[in-house]
């Protein structure tokens, strides 16, 4: 749910601003909020999608992916992605995970 969605891009956006490398990677409801034109709600305080909150987080400096199941089974292209988004490579991200020191948060 959206709430849910929040709470992962604020603690991401606390990680970057503590000067931790953030990945993102979007499966299932979460790739929608990386689609452009997604009609989503309005979080408070700060009265922002979870769209713009991840667009904040892009342009911090966050690696943004949604995960490979999402475009073929969704029927969207990569282009219908908000720029920065990027279809994921499953052996790429799960090197990445594998790395030591990486700390994985889902929500």
């Amino acid at each position: 749910n959206a709430m849910a969605q929040g709470a992962g891009l604020v603690l991401a956006t606390q990680a970057l601003e503590q000067k931790a490398g953030v990945r993102v990677l979007l499966c299932d409801k979460a790739g929608d909020i990386a689609v452009v034109g997604a009609d989503l709600p309005r979080l408070k305080p700060r009265d922002v999608t979870t769209q713009q909150m991840l667009q904040g987080l892009i342009k911090a400096g966050a690696k943004v992916e949604v995960c490979a199941l999402y475009l073929p089974n969704t029927g969207k292209q990569p282009s219908d992605l908000i720029p920065g988004v990027t279809p994921a490579k499953p052996a790429d991200v799960a090197a990445h995970l594998l790395k030591p020191g990486v700390n994985s948060l889902a929500f």
